[in-house]
């Protein structure tokens, strides 16, 4: 299975970049491929949300389940969508 890796230099804190992604149902606003996103079920252990897409036309969705550590990390994983993961 191919993989793609990246690394990169940000100035946010992580606590900034937790909140940013925890934020599914405001991507719409800023991702300019995401049409709409919302999110169905949210806690402090997880959340769950889904992004529907529109890229040049192209229209999919995908949902994933979020396993979080508030601040510090996310674990995402793929419930429903065009992914394998």
């Amino acid at each position: 299975m191919k993989q793609v890796k990246k690394s990169v230099l940000l100035w946010h804190t992580p606590a900034q970049m937790y909140a940013l992604v925890e934020r599914i149902e405001d991507y719409a606003s800023f991702l300019p491929w995401c049409q709409a996103s919302e999110v169905s079920e949210r806690d402090d252990v997880q959340t769950v949300g889904t992004l529907h897409l529109n890229y040049h036309g192209v229209k999919s969705q995908f949902t994933t389940r979020n396993q979080k550590t508030p601040d510090r990390e996310m674990h995402m994983t793929l419930v429903d969508g065009p992914l394998r993961r």
